[in-house]
């Protein structure tokens, strides 16, 4: 049996996402974040940006020569400017990294080197620069970047989903997302997001 989120859900989390303020590097973010998970650490990472966008962010019938649609924008025309170009590598090379103020204000860029270590307390600095001081809830973001993914497991709930998100990310629990992120209150009686077939 094939488990995945339903797409009404997505379209709700985008929308949710679209109606907030995050920083457009708030993917990049998440891409250091998950390459400390893979490598079990926070120094000296080298996150493949492209890789990470082709996962997360791809989705087809966008604008030409802009493959990925990213629902974080901290200025006004969020559905347009959430067509993002190609060139992810490009933007988040170390050098053009080091431009982006919000992004090194979490993540320490060594030009040299090519390489992002997460500074100490990163989620908490992302919640001020990223998330603009107001936690990002969880669910739409694990709906968004994971709505791709067949959940071979007939029996994932919408907490799993939580803890998958988690452990993906580098924050490897729950309990770790905030402050970043807004859980939901333990015991909560949650949607089922998920489709069955």
């Amino acid at each position: 049996m094939a488990t995945h989120i339903d797409l009404s859900y997505c379209r709700s989390a985008v929308e949710s996402l679209l109606g907030r303020r995050l920083h457009s590097a708030l993917a990049g973010y998440l891409a250091v974040c998950e390459q400390s998970t893979r490598d079990g650490r926070t120094t000296a990472l080298q996150p493949d940006f492209k890789d990470f966008f082709d996962r997360y962010l791809a989705v087809s019938g966008g604008p030409k020569g802009k493959p990925y649609y990213r629902p974080f924008w901290h200025q006004q025309s969020s559905r347009t400017k959430a067509w993002y170009q190609a060139n992810v590598a490009g933007t988040f090379s170390p050098r053009s990294a080091l431009r982006l103020e919000p992004f090194v204000a979490c993540i320490s860029v060594d030009v040299d080197n090519g390489t992002f270590t997460l500074r100490p307390d990163h989620a908490s600095l992302a919640l001020q620069h990223l998330a603009y001081g107001e936690p990002v809830e969880v669910l739409d973001a694990a709906v968004f970047l994971l709505r791709d993914y067949e959940f071979s497991d007939s029996t994932v709930t919408t907490e799993s989903l939580i803890s998958e998100f988690a452990a993906r990310f580098a924050f490897r629990e729950r309990a770790k997302l905030e402050p970043l992120f807004r859980l939901p209150a333990l015991g909560a009686d949650l949607p089922d997001i998920f489709v069955r077939s």
